[in-house]
């Protein structure tokens, strides 16, 4: 029994030494480029034991990704409040947008663990684990979103329509932080750029659009 522990703790000493290892070369702006036998050279161990631990280099994204994803449900509401939606629906999104500025890396990692192609190769536990927290997090917005319609905070609307409209001007704000887009805008800091944005959404939650 000492024996297994001993074993268990160096199997999961070595899979952390592997993903600080990823994590300081994503740093790079090539991060995409950035090969598993890299990974293992930075970590100082066999490309072969990287495998022993993830089965390809989108585990790996994954396990990064989940991580971060982790540092937002560790100050996800527990619970719908029952009265302020609309400061929750903000409360939230300005929480996402700080998490992803203390964490650039794991957010465009998270980010890039959005798209199909990269779900498709992840194994079947890893990409259920994904599947299961954005259901989770995506029906709670849902819920939150509805019950401010019906206490009449939020104008009646689709809210489906509302959270891909969200999902986008959100992502997009990243991306242009990321791309390096605002410097164009003389004195402009992420951090604003942040709030401008922010308060845009709630303003097209309040809004109405046209049919």
């Amino acid at each position: 029994m000492i024996e297994t522990t001993r074993k268990q703790r160096e199997f999961a000493r070595r899979e952390e030494d592997i993903l600080s290892a990823a994590l300081s070369l994503f740093e790079r702006a090539d991060w995409q480029s950035v090969t598993v036998a890299q990974i293992a050279n930075k970590a100082e161990i066999g490309k072969g034991t990287v495998y022993k631990h993830f089965a390809c280099k989108e585990e790996i994204y994954a396990r990064i990704a989940l991580s971060h994803f982790e540092q937002f449900r560790e100050q996800w509401p527990i619970k719908i409040p029952e009265e302020n939606r609309l400061a929750a629906v903000e409360q939230i999104l300005r929480l996402a947008f700080q998490i992803s500025l203390d964490d650039p890396v794991g957010a465009k990692v998270a980010h890039y663990c959005h798209r199909a192609d990269v779900r498709k190769r992840l194994p079947e536990t890893v990409a259920k684990a994904f599947e299961d927290m954005e259901k989770h997090d995506q029906c709670f917005f849902e819920d939150l979103l509805e019950a401010g319609m019906k206490s009449g905070e939020i104008p009646r609307q689709s809210v489906e329509e509302l959270v891909i409209a969200l999902h986008a001007s959100f992502h997009g704000t990243l991306r242009m932080i990321w791309d390096g887009e605002i410097a164009a805008f003389e004195g402009l800091t992420p951090e604003r750029f942040i709030e401008i944005n922010s308060q845009f959404m709630v303003a097209g939650i309040l809004g109405k659009r046209s049919h």
